[in-house]
């Protein structure tokens, strides 16, 4: 091209607001009807905004004043010369006050020669006067695209596009966090390639920005293409327009026909994309049927064409073979701040003052760009004051702007989906997946179907640790959905979880119908006396459940159409007569003798009959075919122990063995009624679907029931407080063995030969143990747990032995899963610690580019003292060279210290660097490579804890690769697979889709608060031993 596009401007320019894109400067006589005419329609198809007189102003208007305005407002003058233009006046005055302008504005001059001689000495001072006044040289029609006009015109057109302020720089000005996003899509797009058609999805929760994304990479993009069509808001307009004005739309945007010719005609004129290179956008698509009418298939459209979709709803695209989807993540807390703070503060800049209230309205939006732009916008120009009154308010009542967007999602819904999001805002966020689906069957089958929609749709999501999380905003939706009708009668919200609403309604007797389900885990035991007709308006409870409560009498008017009965801890000794429970799903607790006759619950799947004194099931148990949660644990038998696997009891284990469903089942016994007596062995065959089995303190010897083995899905297995002196030899025929329990099996004097899937071995108090066998074989080991095994290191050459164990599993094991931990007695830390302090904390320097290499990082510590309910808690310090010092706590939130050590032992973690990343959230990748001081860890100050020692190490790469090539019993592919699924890329999106939930989550009974997501939880698993 033979046009250089530069401008100048002053030192002293100031930044207009352009009206429009290109001011049009010719001479009328010369031009109007040819060039201008089809130059300003090729702008006009590309978007760019023209002022051109004829078409602007109208008869009579005072000319000379409204030029000058549309000069000063357009960011681009382009100055046609032609045969007769420097004889007009109106065209010297122009030119005059363009130049004045590019001086003052910085406005773009783009002069075109036309249909002129560039020798003519009149032409030559026009182009020197423009060169020296705007440093711009201009094009000449007749060598432009080799004479061809049209070509020429487009050239010119595509040129000024490319170089207008609004598609170079405001996506990066406008749009934080955006910039990212749009460069993955953009990779996606694979514009290079222009053979071919690609359809890409940008998938992502509503409120996530997908719409912000889509429009920065249309806005850098379309200029590229032959036509380009943006449909903005598809599910809304094709609700109120109809798919046809969408159609129509698309059509006049790509092909530039005007609306009235495609009436009746889009068939037809859909056949004619097939030719063109085109780039189309549909933003929000809620329904198959959009794209089957505005996108239906990649021959719809010309080589190397693009189609864009959003949509919150990924199964709907992945339905349409869409070449890629993009899953959009929320943004991290750095980012989240800048966009809060542009829309909070005037210019964008935090205000020291404001500091803590604004990472507090960051917390609140948990990484949402629509709920960080509303907070920011309502905040802004208010008093501190105002702040702390706002931010309090939004605890209880969301913001409403934030979720009239959110609920359009919602609305959207079918009945069974807006039931299963309802019940997990309000009852089951941060609950065991598995847990929860026993639950949702009382729905009927429908529901795992209305679960995967809702992943789909972005709604609800599932951690690695297979719990159901959700965008704390979509949570806070769920419960303005409930409340919101009726936020002062809690009697006509169809869940209750508030404990003071609870309270209200079964005291009051103030429940109705619309009551369909009542949740509450009192963390204190609570004393209630419920109404006797509490539950006798509330027809449609589903789910009742109320643990921690000392309830004296259960009313006659419980619904028996409940699907859930959950009273944990219920003292009343029976449910009233009148609850037949024929759709209860689980579970079915009981604290009498006997139970009654089964046959009316035969959707039963979880039967739990813990600390009763029963001796015989009745033969009405056979029924549950459904089961698949027994227990029988701690059973009080006053005489003999034999009662467990004879008589009655041992043939309801074995008639049980039929039931293929059952996944769980206890059989362990109160450490009351030991005795020495030995038992029968139950059978166990059949039980193929048993995933976990309790068999504590049931006083089994040497032998279990050979049959064991044909446990083929067991992955748990509780074996603590037994008698036997050898270890089983046929667990280690267990395929899928995770986690062994063998804690206090007092006489146990070896562990030979563990299952290859072993990953959690807790063996407390054995104090007979003196060989563990955990060889190389064990890949996927990552904790150990050996309290009070003193014979283990009683001489020296067990010390040793124990030492080389901990160094090989330092090495090895961390590749597999990325974090190891283990206690074991021992007052001395490992001598491979290359940094070691006797004392509370150890210091590593750090050299330049110390991060690079490093695939882990080790810790010991020696405790020569651990008091009742112990916690360890460790502290990482960062300090850089110029001593900024940045800090990450690991506080265990549980653990298995519950006894009064006299010996000292020594504890062992690692987690792999890219785990040691997530526990410093504000860091980017490229800030690691300015931490060049020391790292310190430490332990947490606590009186009941007396450390005597501290060893830190780096793991590093090379190192750990040579020594797998030594190590047979880790597949290398595993490791490669599992190295790039625990990627930093990969963890850092996990996180921020979980937004470092802080909600508590229930494990067994024990709330565990502050988990910061599934993946930070990992880390802080790997510093505690809570199983």
């Amino acid at each position: 091209m033979s046009s250089t596009n530069a401008s100048n401007s002053s030192s002293t320019a100031i930044t207009p607001v352009w009206s429009y894109d290109v001011f049009l400067s010719f001479r009328g006589e010369d031009t109007r009807k040819g060039f201008v005419d089809h130059l300003y329609t090729t702008l006009y198809e590309k978007g760019i905004h023209t002022f051109k007189d004829d078409t602007e102003l109208k008869r009579g208007s005072s000319i000379s004043t409204k030029l000058e305005k549309a000069i000063e407002s357009s960011e681009v003058a382009l100055v046609i010369f032609s045969a007769n233009y420097a004889n007009s006046t109106w065209c010297l005055d122009e030119i005059v006050k363009i130049v004045e302008c590019n001086q003052k504005f910085g406005q773009k001059i783009y002069p075109v020669f036309y249909d002129v001689d560039p020798s003519d000495e009149k032409i030559e001072s026009w182009r020197n006067a423009l060169k020296e006044a705007a440093n711009v040289s201009g094009w000449e029609i007749k060598h432009l695209a080799d004479g061809h006009e049209s070509k020429g015109i487009r050239e010119i057109a595509l040129d000024i596009l490319n170089n207008l302020s609004h598609n170079v720089s405001q996506v990066k000005e406008s749009l934080i966090g955006v910039e990212s996003h749009v460069e993955q899509v953009m990779s996606l797009l694979n514009l290079e390639s222009t053979g071919d058609v690609r359809m890409i999805g940008i998938w992502g929760m509503g409120g996530i920005g997908k719409t912000a994304i889509v429009r920065a990479v249309f806005d850098q993009i379309f200029s590229k293409f032959e036509g380009s069509s943006y449909l903005d808001n598809v599910r809304e307009v094709s609700k109120t327009l109809g798919l046809n004005s969408l159609e129509e739309k698309l059509l006049s945007d790509t092909l530039m026909e005007k609306s009235a010719n495609l009436h009746n005609n889009t068939s037809i004129l859909f056949r004619r994309l097939r030719h063109k290179r085109v780039l189309v956008v549909l933003d929000d698509v809620s329904e198959l049927e959009h794209l089957d009418r505005l996108a239906g298939g990649h021959d719809w459209f010309g080589a190397g064409s693009r189609i864009i979709i959003t949509t919150r709803d990924r199964q709907l695209i992945s339905s349409r073979g869409i070449d890629d989807v993009y899953a959009v993540s929320v943004l991290g807390t750095d980012v989240a701040l800048k966009l809060f703070s542009k829309f909070a503060f005037k210019g964008g800049v935090l205000k020291d003052e404001f500091k803590n209230l604004a990472c507090t309205a960051v917390r609140y939006a948990r990484g949402l760009p629509l709920a960080l732009k509303v907070l920011g916008s309502s905040l802004h120009g208010r008093d501190i004051d105002n702040w702390k009154i706002t931010l309090d308010g939004l605890k209880e009542i969301p913001e409403d702007k934030i979720l009239e967007k959110l609920k359009v999602s919602f609305d959207a819904l079918n009945d069974m989906e807006k039931k299963i999001f309802l019940d997990i805002a309000c009852f089951f966020k941060g609950k065991k997946k598995e847990n929860v689906m026993r639950k949702l069957d009382g729905l009927g089958p429908q529901a795992k179907i209305g679960v995967s929609d809702l992943i789909q749709k972005s709604l609800i999501n599932v951690t690695t640790d297979n719990r159901f999380q959700m965008h704390n905003l979509l949570q806070e939706l769920g419960w303005y959905i409930v409340r919101r009708p009726h936020p002062n009668e809690p009697g006509r919200h169809s869940r209750l979880w508030l404990p003071e609403e609870i309270s209200i309604v079964l005291t009051k007797n103030v429940g109705t119908e619309d009551i369909e389900g009542i949740h509450v885990d009192y963390s204190d035991p609570k004393s209630m006396e419920i109404c006797s007709k509490a539950f006798t308006n509330m027809k449609n409870l589903r789910i009742l459940k109320i643990h921690n409560a000392c309830i004296e009498q259960m009313p006659d008017s419980i619904p028996s159409d409940l699907q859930w009965l959950d009273l944990h801890k219920y003292q009343t000794r029976i449910l009233p007569p009148s609850f037949q429970g024929e759709k209860l799903v689980g579970p079915w607790r009981t604290r009498k003798g006997t139970i009654e006759n089964l046959g009316q619950v035969e959707s039963l799947e979880e039967l739990l009959v813990d600390g009763t004194a029963i001796t015989q099931p009745p033969p009405s148990i056979t029924l549950l075919t459904k089961l698949n949660v027994l227990s029988f644990s701690r059973c009080k038998r006053p005489k003999s122990r034999s009662s467990l696997f004879s008589g009655n009891l041992e043939s309801s284990v074995s008639s049980i063995s039929g039931m293929l469903p059952l996944q769980k089942l206890g059989l362990s016994s109160s450490n009351q009624t030991k005795c020495s007596l030995p038992p029968p062995r139950p059978s166990l065959t059949g039980l193929c679907s048993l995933k976990k089995l309790d068999l504590s303190s049931c006083d089994l010897l040497e032998e279990l029931s050979a049959d064991l083995a044909s446990l083929s899905s067991l992955e748990e297995l509780d074996l603590s407080g037994n008698n036997f002196v050898a270890f089983p030899a046929k667990i280690s025929e267990l395929p899928r063995l995770k986690i062994l329990k063998l804690e206090s099996c007092t006489r146990l004097e070896s562990l030979p030969d563990l299952p290859k899937s072993i990953a959690v071995l807790d063996a407390d108090d054995c104090y007979s143990l003196s060989l563990v066998d955990l060889s190389e074989k064990l890949a996927f080991l990552w904790k150990v747990s050996l309290f009070n095994c003193f014979k283990l290191v009683k001489n020296e050459e067990n010390n040793n032995t124990a030492d080389k164990l901990l160094h090989t599993l330092l090495q090895g094991q961390p590749v597999v899963d990325n974090r190891f931990s283990i206690i074991i007695p021992g007052r001395e830390l490992p001598e491979w610690f290359s940094y070691q302090n006797m004392s509370h904390s150890v210091t590593i320097p750090l050299t330049p580019d110390w991060h690079k290499n490093v695939n882990g990082i080790a810790v010991s510590i020696v405790f020569e003292r651990l008091v009742s309910k112990s916690k360890i808690g460790v502290v990482f310090k960062l300090i850089s060279r110029d001593h900024e010092e940045f800090t990450a706590n690991i506080t265990p939130t549980a653990t298995k210290l519950l006894e009064n050590y006299g010996s000292a032992h020594v504890w062992i973690g690692y987690i792999s660097f890219h785990l040691f990343q997530l526990l410093f959230p504000k860091f980017q990748l490229d800030d690691w490579a300015k931490i060049e001081g020391c790292l310190t860890i430490s332990t947490m100050d606590e009186a009941w804890i007396k450390p005597r020692g501290c060893g830190i190490r780096f793991v590093y790469k090379e190192a750990l690769a040579q020594y797998m090539e030594t190590r047979p019993g880790i597949d290398q592919e595993l490791n490669i697979s599992k190295e790039a699924e625990e990627s930093i890329d990969v963890l850092t999106f996990g996180v921020n889709q979980l937004n470092w939930s802080v909600d508590p989550v229930e494990e067994e009974g024990i709330q565990i608060q502050s988990l910061r997501s599934s993946t930070a939880f990992k880390v802080q698993k790997t510093l505690s031993f809570d199983y």
